[in-house]
């Protein structure tokens, strides 16, 4: 579970999205993926440690091995590093917990724009105990879940 409790760690972004960027911030089951997808255009950058770790793991989707945290972390890390140069993307959507306002900061100091994704509690469970990739063990996630909501602070900045 190392790689989920991790994800709210604040990054370092050194300088200023290079294209349009959105920060889209919540908890699991949040709503963040599901409109990632559904604004999604052609060309557009997605940062998705879910699809980072699928695509490194060869894993389903939310299945993420511990060991491997370092490795999606780097990678999103240069990601978040190249999307500050010229990379061709019209638009940059940034996936990340952030319960914190000091998690959210860098994001925002490089220029993107906070969208919040903050339903009820019961709200994320319910929709993680409809979605047939993770319905199966819903229970892993109330845990993650709590913890977002007592660390989250409101705000955009």
């Amino acid at each position: 579970m190392v790689g989920y409790m991790a994800l709210d760690q604040a990054e370092h972004i050194p300088g200023t999205f290079y294209s349009p960027t959105t920060l889209l911030y919540g908890p699991s089951g949040g709503g963040k993926s599901t409109y990632a997808m559904q604004h999604l255009r052609y060309g557009d950058a997605l940062v998705d440690w879910d699809l980072l770790y699928a695509a490194l793991s060869g894993q389903p989707l939310f299945t993420k091995p511990d060991n491997l945290f370092s490795l999606v972390q780097d990678t999103r890390t240069f990601i978040l590093n190249r999307l500050c140069k010229p990379h061709g993307a019209p638009h940059a959507y940034v996936i990340q917990q952030a319960p914190r306002q000091r998690d959210r900061a860098p994001y925002i100091q490089a220029g993107a724009t906070p969208m919040p994704f903050v339903p009820t509690s019961q709200e994320c469970i319910q929709r993680i105990q409809h979605d047939p990739r993770r319905a199966h063990d819903w229970e892993r996630w109330q845990p993650i879940i709590k913890q977002w909501f007592t660390r989250y602070k409101g705000g955009y900045g």
